[in-house]
Formats: structure tokens, sequence, C-alpha cells
């Protein structure tokens, strides 16, 4: 079943409707609760977005997105090929594990699976924060 990643990528990006997604789960819901629990495929059923970027991750980790980048090379994102620089999406809850970080923050999306990443500068004691947030 291949296609779940490319629906899980599409979805997540808001490419594909849920509309368009939740039929999908549905006409392959035996396949989808083969590949995982049947908990995490609940979850699915119910637009639970964090949990799609979980089993989209173990099911295809991208290369792009889980590479190391110095501070230097995060300030320039946007010369980067693989990361579309994009203002904050309304539709990701994000949990960001810091709290009080007054840097300055800066959205990207991957290019090869539509992640959302976040990257706040560093300032004063923080060292700076870079991650997947959608």
């Amino acid at each position: 079943m291949p296609q779940l990643e490319q629906i899980l990528t599409e979805w997540l990006s808001n490419k594909l409707s849920d509309s368009e997604y939740y039929q999908y789960l549905i006409d392959h819901r035996s396949e989808c609760e083969s590949r995982f629990t049947r908990g995490k495929f609940l979850q699915l059923k119910y637009f639970n977005r964090v949990v799609a970027r979980e089993i989209l991750d173990e099911l295809a980790p991208c290369d792009f997105c889980n590479e190391e980048f110095t501070i230097e090379q995060l300030y320039s994102l946007r010369d980067k090929p693989n990361f579309e620089l994009i203002n904050k999406p309304d539709f990701v809850n994000i949990s960001f594990p810091y709290s009080g970080v007054m840097g300055s923050e800066q959205y990207a999306r991957c290019k090869k699976c539509g992640s959302i990443l976040l990257f706040i500068a560093p300032e004063r004691e923080f060292k700076g924060w870079w991650g997947k947030v959608g």
C-alpha cells in the first residue's frame, strides 16, 4: 500500500480535503489496520494530524527534515532548495517544548514530505530550537 504515504503527505500539507482523506481510510480500512494499531487508525479517522505525522515518519522517514543544521544554515533557509518559507499555519496545533522564549520564529515546509518545521533564533540564554511541529 505505497499510496498511504502519498495520501498522508497530501492531507498533511492540505492538498487533499478531509472528506477525500476520510474516504480513502474507509475504503482501505483493513490494509491500514494491518500496518499499524487500531487505536492509531481510529485517531487517523478522527483527523489527528500529530498521529498522521508520526505514522508518516515511521513509514517513510524524510532525508531533508532529519538533516543536522548549524545556526548559520538555519538563518539561510530561504536559500535551501529543500524547504520553502511559509507563514505560521493556522491548521497546525503547535506544541513547543519551551516556555517564555522570545526569539524570532520562522516556519518552513519540507518540499519532500510536507512537514512543517519551526526555527526559533537564539536569544540571551536560549540556544535556539529547530524541529517538526506539524
